[in-house]
């Protein structure tokens, strides 16, 4: 989420601030919601550091 190829704390606390939100940037399924499917793939991400 913040351009560092490691989804870390940081990135967490980012996507802590869109929780609920109706801001379509961090939608991943297309209702325009951050709710917890952004947040499952969010923790299948997490620690990883690939480039993808």
């Amino acid at each position: 989420m913040n351009g560092d190829n490691h989804v870390d704390e940081d990135d967490l606390w980012e996507f802590v601030g869109y929780w609920l939100e109706d801001d379509c940037g961090l939608d991943l399924n297309g209702n325009c919601l951050i709710n917890l499917y952004e947040f499952a793939e969010f923790a299948k991400n997490w620690l990883d550091e690939s480039d993808q």
